[in-house]
């Protein structure tokens, strides 16, 4: 009844099988350009080159300017691997060229190249090398279905040269592949039969990355039916990967567990890993299908619990933060609004929506439960508006699909909707047949696995609690024993008791009559406090009151003084004077409201800060400016500071980012993070800093003076050229502030050119 995670174990092939480039971070990205940029003419340097080039490749999204910086790399290495002379270098720089060709979808000199390599490894005997570049072009090929046969030869000949070559990890690897191809073919128990051998292997040599064939193993199990096998699956996988600290797919691999908590009903503890997967791949700021699919089913359930528009909240702010990429993205998020809608009944639109998510599946051209998924959806829609007709074309279509790649639970729910289609246009032997398929499904999945698990279940908690009443019953008895022994010292006592008792009366009402007359006492100093109080906040808001207006002085004397300047340089810094002290003179104005208390709420003064700024500037509607900012509260001592540091970073991008009236993005944020910090950014996507300010030889008066705010603020400050301008700052926010924040951690996500 869920969808099934196609592109999870996509990503994962394409991680595990197709080199290590795949799993390169931005950041690790970072660190090798600064080798590169500083290296000398050797392997070290011949290795950036090639990494990144294939980390360009790799990418999602095909790109032009990825893969024109891919070949540019590549080309680079390939020149100094003449003057290297390292043969196996030169078979990796080719062998990952065939798929850079592949990936600017030209397959005709790709193909060539890779015919050509092939034969020139043959005649050589670098079968390593022939075994490497097979495992490339089969992962490759394996995007598409129709490609599966020729996958499973190139997969199948890179294997037997991997047992001539005695290297035994990549040859179980490379059955581990092929596995998974059975697995997208259907054949799922060859592909669980031959996983479990996998797993046998690998232990035999040691190897410890188990968890990607757990996974994959998972979710077949899934598919039969069999959740308990495919939770304990999910949980080995979890185990491995804490174990060897490889969390590259930690995301996909919470969706697995996430997903057999939905399959044995238990919702609430389904949506707990979800969130983890939203969370985590959110925070990368990078287009993900597992992303906008975990986003699915937590909008699915927010639907269930009537909080709609949360939902329509959740699905539309994801998809405006990070726009999807790829078609199935897009019919991932395009099927999300679609619940939303219907659950509005804005039919219409709901419509819409469902099939422009199907066109987008169809696009992918793809033959897994994604797309069946969209076709159960939109029959169940037209079953709902009595459109029975269009209900039963997509029913039946969804049917068409292998049923082996379909998870039992959705086919059981279709043949029950075309029992209802049929039986209302008075197909009754179709629809007998039908609602008996339900059935069979149902009682095959719900009453024999279900019941079990949930029996078992059952049982363990009635064990424990029949032992915990034995302890408490024996606990009792022995309570009783002592009292029975106990009984003639309690009659001895008894009168004592009663003595003692008139004693604690009398003095607990002498401590009562005492505790009354402080109370009254209290009461007339915390009304004198109250007033105190008071009088000292009148006093404060009247502290601000006048420090903004000797700030709007300043300013207006600022704005006299610039009709008698003539040099150019002279009015461009009383400018910067003025709107230096405009930002802290909007600070005290926030003060002085009679709704404000000493803290400075950072939602509402960053948007007006942004305002003004964007007014002292001509043309700045070519700029478009995106502020995400949590309510938090700050006192002046540090919202002075960050707001000149704001003030600074935006005047920057402004004035330099975008030279010659180019268009382009500012984007603000300030979040709270782990560990009660909060995280500033600001970033463009414009020229960048100049190769002076890389070397420090350059240093401009507000690059300064952010750093000597930032010092104030006792922060981590970062600047640095990524796609633009980038400034992080991270700071602790004082003691006693009370700022609340919503349950997002923003991290160095990747921030693309527009």
């Amino acid at each position: 009844m869920y969808r099934l995670h196609y592109l999870s174990f996509l990503w994962l092939l394409l991680i595990v099988a197709g080199g290590n480039a795949q799993s390169i971070s931005r950041q690790k990205v970072n660190q090798i350009l600064q080798r590169l940029n500083t290296g000398a003419e050797d392997t070290s340097r011949l290795n950036c080159l090639v990494e990144l080039g294939k980390f360009h490749i790799y990418k999602q999204g095909e790109a032009k300017s990825d893969l024109d910086s891919a070949f540019s790399y590549l080309m680079q290495a390939k020149e100094l691997n003449k003057k290297l002379q390292d043969q196996n270098w030169e078979n990796e720089i080719e062998s990952t060229m065939v798929i850079g060709y592949m990936e600017r979808t030209d397959s005709v000199q790709g193909r060539a190249l890779f015919n050509q390599l092939i034969q020139n490894f043959r005649r050589h005997g670098y079968k390593e090398a022939e075994a490497a570049l097979r495992l490339k072009m089969g992962v490759w090929l394996a995007v598409h279905p129709r490609n599966y046969p020729e996958v499973l030869e190139n997969y199948t000949i890179a294997a037997a040269l991997c047992h001539e070559t005695k290297n035994v990890e990549k040859e179980i690897r490379l059955q581990k592949e092929i596995a998974l191809i059975h697995y997208y073919q259907g054949q799922l128990s060859l592909a669980q039969v031959e996983l479990e051998a996998v797993i046998e292997r690998y232990k035999s040599i040691g190897y410890k990355k188990l968890h990607y064939a757990y996974s994959i193993l998972s979710n077949i199990c899934r598919l039969k039916g069999d959740f308990t096998r495919g939770l304990d699956y999910a949980f080995k996988c979890l185990q491995s990967m804490e174990a060897t600290k490889d969390t590259l797919l930690s995301a996909a691999f919470y969706g697995d567990v996430g997903r057999m908590y939905l399959e044995v009903g238990n919702e609430e503890k389904g949506m707990e890993w979800y969130e983890k997967v939203l969370n985590l791949l959110r925070n990368q700021g990078l287009p993900n299908y597992l992303m906008y699919d975990a986003a699915g089913y937590l909008a699915q359930h927010l639907v269930r619990q009537h909080k709609v528009m949360d939902a329509m909240r959740l699905v539309t702010n994801l998809s405006s933060q990070i726009p999807p990429l790829t078609r199935v993205q897009k019919g991932c998020v395009a099927q999300n609004l679609a619940y939303c809608y219907d659950a509005l009944q804005n039919y219409t639109e709901a419509e819409r929506l469902y099939l422009q998510a199907v066109d987008w599946y169809e696009q992918a051209g793809n033959g897994f439960e994604t797309p069946q998924r969209i076709l159960f959806d939109v029959g169940k829609f037209y079953v709902a508006r009595g459109q029975l007709s269009k209900a039963g074309n997509y029913l039946r279509k969804s049917l068409t699909f292998l049923p082996q790649k379909i998870e039992l639970a959705t086919i059981k729910d279709t043949y029950l909707l075309l029992f209802t289609v049929d039986s209302a246009e008075g197909n009754y032997l179709s629809a007998i047949r039908h609602l008996r398929e339900h059935k069979r499904l149902n009682d095959s999945i719900f009453s024999a696995t279900k019941s079990w698990q949930i029996g078992e279940l059952e049982v363990k908690y009635e064990t424990e609690k029949k032992e915990q009443d034995i302890r408490q019953l024996n606990s009792l008895t022995q309570v009783q024993q002592t009292k029975l022994r106990d009984a003639n010292k309690v009659k001895r006592l008894t009168f004592s008791g009663l003595a003692l008792l008139l004693v604690i009366l009398v003095l607990l009402y002498s401590q009562y009559a005492i505790k009354k007359r402080n109370h009254r006492e209290m009461a007339k100093k915390n009304a004198a406090l109250q007033r105190l109080v008071k009088e000292k906040e009148w006093l404060v808001k009247e502290i601000h009151h006048r420090v903004k207006n000797n700030l709007q002085i300043v300013i207006s004397l600022f704005n006299a003084q610039l009709e008698f300047l003539d040099s150019p340089s002279a009015v461009q810094a009383i400018k910067e004077g003025r709107e230096r002290m405009q930002a802290i003179a909007l600070i005290h104005q926030k003060l002085y409201r009679p709704d404000q208390a000493s803290l400075v709420n950072m939602a509402s003064y960053v948007p007006e800060l942004v305002t003004n700024l964007k007014s002292s500037f001509s043309n700045t509607d070519r700029i478009q400016f995106t502020l995400d900012v949590d309510e938090i509260s700050l006192d002046v001592s540090q919202a002075v500071p960050l707001g000149l540091i704001l003030n600074e970073a935006v005047t920057n991008a402004v004035k330099y980012a975008f030279p010659d009236n180019n268009g382009g993005k500012i984007q603000i944020s300030l979040k709270k993070v782990a560990d009660h910090e909060l995280l500033l950014q600001v970033r463009d996507n414009g020229v960048g800093f100049s190769e002076q300010f890389e070397t420090g030889e350059y240093e401009s008066l507000g690059i300064q003076l952010i750093k000597l705010f930032a010092e104030q603020l006792e922060a981590d400050l970062q600047i640095a050229n990524n796609f633009g301008v980038e400034v992080l700052l991270r700071f602790k926010p004082q003691e006693g502030e009370e700022h609340t924040a919503l349950p997002a951690l923003i991290k160095e996500s990747q921030w693309k050119k527009s």
